[in-house]
């Protein structure tokens, strides 16, 4: 059912984030919140916003640190920045918490009905806010990467630059969704991913889906996979409509 959809700025635990949801709705309601990529600020995920708020959904679209309206990078391809990277990934999990306190104390969630979703970068943030915290009913990822060590090696090759410090490799241990699956399970998580994608590649979601099915065997509907034949780091139509059906069914409006 198609609805009137409004886009308003809001801050929510401390965050500037976009608060995207149906005109005439009132009251504490599903929540979705939606996480940028790398580069990109909350105004780039108004079209999936959108789309989700037309089913009837609230979204909450935040800024990531350093980007968006927290202090953006001039340049975000450089080495420089990219040590940067896994600091605003973690950072941006634990802001997840406060944003969805924020929500629900404003009456703006209904805290038993509260899903994630992201891409690429934001796709890594899904996936540790779900590992993270207990409150998060299901999640989507869009070119994503559950495994941060993993891609952090990848990152570090790409870039012909030195393994991580003990430090970051600790903290990296910590946070990685790939050692925290059993705290993740068997809560639904679909990985929407192309499989030509050159910047983060899908073997990272093969693998984790390879580390992940034994968590889920009781419930192996819940965890799933579309690859994309031929797609690089985008996001299409058809991906967007699958995160649809998803929501529809493991975070129903009612």
């Amino acid at each position: 059912m198609t609805r009137p959809v409004l886009v308003e700025p809001q801050t929510l635990g401390g965050i500037p984030c976009l608060h995207v949801h149906p005109a005439q709705l009132t009251g504490p309601a599903p929540l979705v919140l939606l996480y940028h990529g790398w580069s990109s600020k909350k105004e780039n995920q108004v079209v999936a916003a959108e789309s989700l708020a037309c089913d009837g959904y609230r979204v909450i679209a935040p800024d990531a640190l350093h980007h968006g309206e927290r202090d953006a990078l001039p340049d975000y391809d450089s080495v420089q920045a990219m040590v940067r990277f896994w600091d605003v990934v973690i950072q941006t999990v634990e802001e997840a918490q406060g944003i969805k306190q924020e929500a629900v104390a404003l009456g703006l969630a209904d805290p038993d009905r509260i899903g994630c979703a992201g891409h690429s970068m934001g796709g890594m943030v899904t996936a540790g806010v779900l590992a993270r915290y207990p409150w998060v009913r299901a999640a989507v990822t869009f070119n994503g990467n559950p495994c941060y060590e993993w891609l952090n090696g990848f990152f570090h090759q790409q870039q012909h630059a030195p393994g991580p410090s003990a430090e970051e490799q600790a903290r990296l241990e910590r946070y990685n969704p790939e050692r925290l699956i059993t705290r993740m399970a068997p809560r639904p998580l679909l990985l929407l991913h192309g499989d030509a994608d050159p910047v983060v590649p899908i073997v990272g979601d093969r693998r984790f889906m390879e580390a992940a099915r034994t968590h889920y065997a009781e419930h192996p509907e819940r965890l799933q996979m579309e690859e994309v034949p031929g797609l690089v780091h985008v996001v299409t139509v058809g991906m967007v409509e699958s995160m649809r059906e998803w929501f529809r069914w493991y975070l129903p409006l009612s």
